[in-house]
């Protein structure tokens, strides 16, 4: 039966109860992340020193922080068309920045290393193994015999 949270709170309790320790994240590329959740997930990590968190993601986009009033004047308006009033970065690039605790609670993995993944666990699942022409075409250059 389909069960439906009502909740971002509820949502993580179901997440976190599914991973038992080890959470892995893959998250789209740049914008487009469902940043609310995200930093629920990284905030329940954070608290749990048992807990890992591993994401896989190409880009994590924060918006910039102008640095004078000039570039203030300038990005301004720029940031409230594309990111609206309230745009949740996301916190583990605030850690990253801050180069805080916070980068030790996560790896967050780039797609380069996610295909390597992906091409060792192909390796031991023959069933799902790409054609050649396939696995060029998703940009998997390295074998998969």
């Amino acid at each position: 039966m389909t069960e439906f949270a009502t909740d971002v709170e509820s949502c993580v309790a179901r997440i976190i109860a599914h991973a038992k320790g080890t959470l892995r994240l893959a998250t789209p590329l740049g914008l487009g992340k469902p940043n609310v959740l995200l930093n629920a997930i990284y905030r329940r990590v954070a608290a749990d020193a048992s807990m890992r968190l591993d994401i896989y993601t190409a880009l994590s986009l924060a918006r910039p922080l102008p640095k004078n009033d000039l570039e203030r004047r300038f990005l301004g308006p720029f940031l409230q068309r594309h990111f609206g009033e309230n745009y949740p970065d996301l916190a583990w690039v605030a850690a990253q920045h801050a180069n805080d605790r916070g980068l030790a609670l996560y790896r967050e993995r780039r797609y380069d290393e996610a295909e390597a993944a992906f091409t060792e666990a192909l390796k031991l699942q023959p069933v799902f193994a790409l054609t050649p022409p396939e696995r060029d075409m998703l940009g998997f250059k390295g074998t998969c015999e």
